[in-house]
């Protein structure tokens, strides 16, 4: 049968309007709903680490460079704006069967700050992920939300035994992230000043500083941290001891000899110490 040009042209409208108007339905109904714009944004996420290399993404999520790029704030901010929506679809991703998309879900948890009843369980579960880059990203997310993730301070301490070095590192910096809630977890950050990797022992004595006051029991340990052989160790040591106030002044010996370190920075940071341990004992006679 013959069909005139015209009728073919307005057939092929016919059809494409109504293939519009269905997508448009779709979209309405599928497409605009926060599981779909949620998966779209973590796809979003994984092309932007690819597109900065693995180098670059790496340190971004280690916190060592800064990773405000432009497309993983367009994400944050798209999730932040979807609020409480955003959770659960974010919390089924750290279930999924793709590792790179579980890791993608909790950097994206740990950078929107998503801390509700439910993700702060998701993410602890998801320290016990077979993926260590999966592992890694819910211990940081985990630092991210602070206080917020207490409940996540027996496994991160556990994890401080974990025998890979990086894994114990991230443990370490995400109790730090906690700060005085973290307390449970000074006893393991006291061990970990024994660890062989200077990485882990640096992120722990950080951490005893940030958890503050109630880790004065970590001061014996700390003070032999001032002669550390990694220099900025060292001047860490001093920082978390002037972190612990007049609490710490057992150490005021320690650290005035430490004012004759070859290293600038940590005489520096001894004075420093002094001078706060001193104020928070004159604080404390008031």
């Amino acid at each position: 049968m013959h069909i005139s040009r015209k009728k073919l042209i307005i057939a092929v409208a016919v059809v494409a309007v109504v293939a519009g108007a269905a997508w448009g339905v779709w979209w309405a109904c599928i497409g605009s709903t926060p599981e779909y714009r949620v998966r779209a944004l973590i796809q979003e996420w994984q092309d932007a680490q690819k597109q900065l290399g693995p180098l670059e993404a790496s340190l971004i999520h280690s916190g060592l460079i800064d990773g405000r790029y432009d497309r993983q704030v367009k994400v944050t901010d798209e999730c932040r704006s979807l609020g409480g929506a955003a959770a659960l679809p974010l919390i089924r991703a750290l279930q999924d069967d793709d590792p790179k998309v579980r890791r993608a879900a909790a950097q994206i948890l740990g950078g929107v700050g998503l801390s509700t009843t439910e993700t702060v369980p998701a993410l602890v579960q998801a320290l016990k992920d077979k993926d260590r880059n999966v592992r890694s990203s819910a211990a940081w997310a985990l630092g991210e939300m602070g206080p917020d993730a207490k409940e996540a301070v027996p496994v991160l301490a556990k994890m401080l035994k974990h025998e890979n070095s990086e894994m114990r590192a991230d443990a370490a910096r995400a109790l730090g992230w906690l700060g005085p809630v973290a307390k449970g977890g000074v006893p393991a950050l006291i061990e970990a000043l024994k660890d062989k990797g200077t990485r882990v022992r640096y992120y722990a004595v950080l951490a005893l500083g940030e958890i503050g006051p109630v880790a004065k029991e970590a001061v014996p340990a700390l003070i032999k941290a001032l002669k550390d052989e990694n220099r900025l160790l060292r001047s860490s040591a001093a920082w978390a001891l002037g972190e612990i106030g007049a609490d710490a002044k057992e150490a005021v010996p320690a650290l005035t000899k430490a004012l004759k370190d070859e290293d600038a920075n940590v005489s520096e940071a001894a004075t420093w110490a002094l001078e706060k341990i001193k104020a928070g004992a004159a604080d404390t006679e008031r």
